[in-house]
């Protein structure tokens, strides 16, 4: 759906706040999303936002990844990019909840089996969010055992403080 940690100025999600519904849109089965995909060739790259996929349970979640893990299903599909605030809202999403091994081995089988590339799109607002101990622990989750890419997507975020500079100077790997 729609839900997410936060409400940011730079939210797609804006129809859900001005009461539109013809606005609002959401997928909520895999199976129209694979059948599109599957007739248009020319698509090597899926952003799942527009609410947070991260606040669903890895049980829903692998309806759109699971069958992304096998290279021969829609094999040009390259990139899969999850825009997300859960790395600082919630970081346990990858490091303490029921099923954070479960999201974890979900996003490396789509990379090291299915054989595509997954990013995690953080949505940061300032460098303090990657600055606790349980966001280093969910960043260090994240390229070390699911082997995601991590990039901010950030409008307000200067160059200078990508996730990898603050990170690395803030004893993350």
């Amino acid at each position: 759906g729609q839900t997410c940690h936060a409400y940011c100025t730079y939210c797609f999600r804006w129809a859900q706040f001005i009461g539109d519904d013809e606005l609002r849109f959401a997928q909520k089965e895999a199976n129209s999303l694979f059948d599109y995909l599957a007739k248009h060739e020319e698509v090597s790259d899926i952003l799942m936002t527009g609410g947070d996929p991260m606040v669903m349970k890895t049980k829903s979640l692998a309806q759109y990844l699971e069958p992304l893990t096998d290279p021969n299903f829609l094999p040009h599909i390259k990139n899969i990019r999850i825009g997300t605030r859960s790395l600082s809202f919630w970081p346990q999403r990858f490091t303490t909840d029921a099923d954070a091994d479960e999201v974890i081995d979900l996003l490396r089988r789509v990379r090291e089996e299915g054989g595509r590339h997954i990013a995690i799109m953080a949505h940061l607002s300032h460098a303090r969010e990657l600055s606790t101990p349980k966001v280093k622990q969910a960043i260090n989750r994240i390229q070390k055992e699911a082997f995601a890419t991590i990039r901010s997507q950030s409008p307000v975020m200067p160059e200078s403080m990508t996730v990898q500079r603050f990170g690395r100077k803030n004893g993350a790997p």
